[in-house]
């Protein structure tokens, strides 16, 4: 072969390859310049993971409980691309990821909120639930706003949520955002406690939740009853006392001792009555029966986490929204109560029974 004709062969081989690099760094271009704003956010939370990976000394702790990194601390570390790379050129877009420490080993929940103005913005589980919830308000159920917090009342709310294998009933949007949920089911029927107390002189049971039987039984569900764990928040777990003519529906007494950094419990005395958006409720509880989901739905028996005042041998129980006080060594109903993250976002579903809204 001539020397003329192998150098037109490499020629032809240098060109081609070089037309080749073109093709696919223009092809990455288009498809850059392509993405959804889904794959966006997907993009977003992948680098921050990156960076975190190469950073465990800035992951959030049991005491942070969560941190936030901007996408510009994303892109001038060159985990990513800058966000105008996948958008078009007139969508200007920012963004942050929102890191949760979770109570599995080595697992964070990496959230990703992108922003690009009336375009598109990310939306969380609990702006849906509360759109939705003002939007399709049926015979006075739906949600209300009150103080900074969104509770749901009456007798029908479309306010059912699908989570680790379960169903259940959103009470409220707490005001940073966290979402209180009810478990559908109840959890076998259980004792309070029985140990023995010494102010009763026989196994009574003490009334102190940190020391009791359904403590144990409430972790023993939290591990083996929900298929996950990684997106629910710790909440501070209201274990006050309550007089037993005590009308108050504010969390005042219920909520007066707190034991904190839980991730499973019960629900406190005074959701079960302002489920109801009865104007009379806050008069006389008794009304707090009509228009209320929670009591035409939680019928039967259950515990709550509230003593009587100046006892140590018995707590209430809740039938709908009457409180008996009850022996601490019976066997009773319990429905566990967990919140999930603020920052998580919706997947699917309406909010109704057929079909509950899902979590990302």
């Amino acid at each position: 072969m001539s020397k003329k004709k192998m150098i037109i062969i490499l020629g032809s081989v240098c060109g081609s390859v070089i037309l080749l690099l073109l093709f696919i760094l223009v092809f990455q271009w288009i498809s850059n310049r392509n993405l959804s704003f889904e794959e966006i956010e997907n993009r977003m939370a992948s680098a921050a993971e990156n960076y975190y990976s190469s950073n465990e000394e800035k992951l959030p702790t049991f005491e942070t409980k969560q941190v936030t990194i901007d996408v510009n601390t994303l892109i001038t570390s060159e985990y990513m691309d800058s966000l105008t790379k996948y958008t078009d050129e007139n969508i200007q877009c920012t963004g942050h990821v929102t890191v949760y420490y979770t109570n599995e080993a080595d697992e964070y929940l990496y959230v990703p909120y992108l922003d690009c103005g009336d375009v598109y913005r990310t939306q969380t589980l609990s702006d849906k639930i509360i759109e939705d919830g003002q939007n399709y308000t049926t015979n006075n159920s739906g949600i209300y706003n009150e103080g900074n917090e969104w509770i749901f009342k009456g007798e029908s709310p479309n306010n059912y949520l699908t989570y680790a294998g379960r169903t259940w009933r959103i009470v409220r949007v707490n005001s940073e955002g966290q979402i209180v949920l009810l478990d559908t089911e109840s959890v076998n029927e259980v004792m309070w406690d029985n140990r023995y107390n010494i102010n009763e002189g026989r196994r009574s049971g003490i009334n102190d939740y940190r020391l009791s039987n359904i403590q144990e039984e409430l972790d023993d569900y939290l591990t083996g009853d929900l298929e996950s764990t990684d997106k629910l928040a710790y909440y501070n777990l209201c274990v006050g006392p309550r007089a037993e003519n005590d009308n108050s529906i504010d969390g005042s007494s219920d909520c007066s001792t707190i034991i904190e950094n839980q991730l499973v419990g019960l629900l406190p005395i005074y959701e079960y009555f302002r489920a109801s958006f009865d104007s009379n409720c806050a008069i006389d509880l008794k009304a707090c029966r009509n228009y209320n989901y929670i009591a035409a739905r939680y019928a039967n028996s259950s515990w709550t986490l509230q003593a009587p005042t100046g006892t140590t041998a018995s707590i209430y129980t809740i039938v709908g929204v009457s409180l008996l006080e009850s022996k601490l060594t019976e066997e009773y109903l319990m429905y566990p109560v967990v919140y999930l993250q603020s920052g998580i976002l919706h997947e699917g579903g309406t909010g109704t029974r057929s079909d509950p809204y899902i979590v990302s």
